[in-house]
């Protein structure tokens, strides 16, 4: 079931994302053909108005990838629609956890189309086989052979991180979905009191709830257990968001 409910989550709105990357690489491409290597101090109006909507672009990606992960979840769950999705013959961390993949998804899918439009921007721009060049080096081999446990482990607590921000979002709607009136309300303040309790754990025990990669005094990457030791508090408080989620929309949801 939990397969069923990640597949009607990706079609509810694949469509909407594919047009959104394919609009972002076209740009990127076409604008990379507009300069075709030459970079000059004036650059084009075509060029100026690519950039533009390149810009607009990524910004509206960004605001409708937030808007699907906070949407997606109080539309089906917590609102009348909600009715529905609870008759289902589906426990309640099915909802949670099927939401959290399609979302970390829809994010990691966001970053790579960013990352490719910048190499299209490249191959379009006619500079690919420098690009390529350099990429034959050892440069590669060097910075992986030096940092690559540092790059794997940031990696990873990135997305540990993605995971908590979208629980704390569904757990503070979870929680004020449970009140009488003023739900959004309470949702919002819910969410205020999580940040602000983050914080203060993370002032008292040095902690960084995003992963921090360079230290206060600008000496470099942190070492190994420094990264680890923020990717386990962004866990833990993961957990609990999700075991919140879960009781709350079980045993105190309201969908009055």
């Amino acid at each position: 079931m939990l397969g069923k409910l990640m597949k009607y989550e990706f079609r509810s709105n694949g469509r909407l994302f594919i047009l959104i990357y394919a609009a972002i690489l076209a740009v990127a491409f076409i604008g990379g053909i507009v300069v075709n290597g030459d970079v000059r101090v004036e650059v084009s109006i075509p060029f100026l108005i690519l950039c533009l909507l390149y810009i607009l672009l990524i910004m509206t990606l960004t605001v409708i990838t937030v808007i699907v992960i906070v949407g997606r979840f109080y539309k089906n769950l917590l609102s009348q629609e909600g009715y529905l999705m609870h008759v289902l013959p589906v426990p309640a961390w099915n909802h949670v956890v099927s939401k959290l993949i399609t979302a970390v998804v829809w994010i990691a899918l966001a970053i790579a189309v960013i990352i490719l439009s910048g190499l299209l921007f490249i191959a379009g721009s006619g500079s690919f086989e420098a690009f390529r060049e350099i990429f034959q080096t050892d440069i590669i081999r060097d910075v992986f052979s030096r940092w690559g446990n540092e790059i794997a482990l940031v990696t990873a607590a990135m997305f540990v991180s993605f995971a908590r921000l979208i629980l704390q979002f569904y757990v503070s709607m979870a929680i004020g979905a449970s009140a009488s009136r003023h739900k959004i309300l309470y949702s919002f303040l819910v969410f205020i009191v999580t940040i602000v309790v983050i914080n203060v754990i993370t002032s008292l025990t040095n902690q960084g709830a995003i992963v921090q990669v360079v230290d206060a005094s600008g000496n470099g990457v942190l070492e190994n257990a420094d990264i680890i030791s923020g990717m386990v508090f962004d866990g833990i408080c993961a957990v609990i968001f999700y075991i919140l989620t879960v009781v709350f929309l079980k045993r105190r949801l309201n969908l009055e």
